[in-house]
C-alpha cells in the first residue's frame, strides 16, 4: 500500500470514568469504563503515525460540550471536537451561541443515540432552522449509528439544506435485516448530494470471531460504499477507544490499510486526511513527503 502523506483520525472519544459526577457512557463494568483523556489517547495513537484526531461527543450532558472542548484545547494533536446539542430543543440557539465561535468546536452529533430519532423531527421548521444555523457558522452535523430511517432523515435534510456538511458515522456497521435494495437506493441518492460524507469506522464485525481482521470479509460492503460515494467523500476513523470492543486499534488500522492496497496516492490521501479536512472545514497544512 502507498503510504498517506498524513493521517487524521476523524473519530475518537474522550471521557473520564473517575469523575465525581460520573459519565453517561460507557457504563460501569464495560471493557472501556476507564479514563481516556486527551493525553491518554494521543499517546495511544501517535505510535500509529496518526498526526491529528477529532474527538466526538460521548455524552448528552450540555456541560460536557465545554469539558470536551477543554480537552482538545490542551494539545495541537486534536484538530477539534464534535459536541452534543439538541437540535429539537428551544434552547439550541442560545447553547450554540456559546460554542460556535470556538475554532476547535467543529459541529454537533445527532442520531440514533441518547434516545433520539432524527427521522421524527427532520421536517420540523424549528429543527431545520437550527441546522441552518450550523451551516451558516460553517459547522458540521455528524449522524450516528445509521439505519434506513436515519439515512432517510439525512436525505430529507440535505434536500432542504444542501450547504450543510453532514457526516454519516459508522456506515459500514449498518444492520440490515432486510431492505438491501432500499439501502442501496438511499446511499446512491446521498452520494449525489454535495457536502455529504461517510466515515470508514466500525468496519469489523464480531460475528466473524477469529477471522474478523481479514479484510476480504468486508470488501463487498466497503466496495459498495466506495462505488457510491467515491474516495473524495470517505474518511478514516478508528473509533478509539470504543474500538477496543472489536480488537486492538493497531489491527483496525491495519485492516483499513489492507483495504487500500492497489489504491492510487490520491485515493489514499483522500481517505486518510483530505476528506476529513474538507468535511470539517479544517485549516491544516500538510507538507509533501
Amino acid at each position: 500500500m502507498l503510504q498517506p502523506h498524513y493521517i487524521l483520525d476523524s473519530h475518537i472519544h474522550l471521557f473520564d470514568a473517575s469523575r465525581a459526577e460520573g459519565i453517561p457512557w460507557p457504563v460501569a463494568g464495560d471493557l472501556i469504563y476507564q479514563t481516556y483523556l486527551a493525553d491518554d489517547v494521543e499517546k495511544a495513537l501517535t505510535p500509529l503515525m496518526i498526526n491529528k484526531a477529532i474527538a466526538i461527543e460521548a455524552s448528552a450532558w450540555f456541560s460536557d460540550n465545554q469539558w470536551l472542548l477543554n480537552q482538545v484545547n490542551q494539545s495541537d494533536f486534536y484538530a477539534g471536537c464534535v459536541g452534543n446539542l439538541d437540535i429539537n430543543s428551544p434552547e439550541f440557539s442560545k447553547q450554540f451561541e456559546k460554542f460556535k465561535y470556538h475554532k476547535k468546536y467543529l459541529g454537533i452529533r445527532y442520531g440514533n443515540l441518547w434516545g433520539r430519532n432524527l427521522k421524527n423531527i427532520c421536517t420540523q421548521q424549528s429543527v431545520l432552522q437550527h441546522l441552518k444555523q450550523l451551516a451558516q457558522a460553517n459547522k458540521s452535523l455528524d449522524v450516528a449509528n445509521p439505519d434506513i430511517e436515519l439515512l432517510e432523515a439525512v436525505l430529507s435534510i440535505k434536500q432542504q439544506l444542501p450547504e450543510l456538511s453532514v457526516i454519516i458515522d459508522h456506515l459500514p456497521n449498518i444492520q440490515l435485516i432486510d431492505g438491501q435494495s432500499q439501502y442501496l437506493k438511499l446511499i446512491q441518492q446521498l452520494a449525489q448530494m454535495e457536502n455529504t460524507y461517510v466515515k470508514f469506522s466500525e468496519i469489523i464485525q464480531l460475528k466473524h470471531t477469529q477471522q474478523r481482521f481479514d479484510v476480504a470479509l468486508y470488501h463487498q460492503e466497503l466496495d459498495r460504499i466506495v462505488e457510491c460515494f467515491g474516495g473524495a467523500k470517505i474518511m478514516f476513523a478508528s473509533d478509539y477507544p470504543n474500538s477496543e470492543y472489536l480488537g486492538p486499534v493497531t489491527s483496525i488500522m491495519q485492516l483499513v490499510q489492507d483495504y487500500c492496497e492497489g489504491m492510487s496516492q490520491t485515493e489514499v490521501d483522500q481517505l486518510f486526511y483530505q476528506t476529513a479536512i474538507k468535511a470539517y472545514s479544517l485549516t491544516i497544512e500538510v507538507e509533501a513527503k
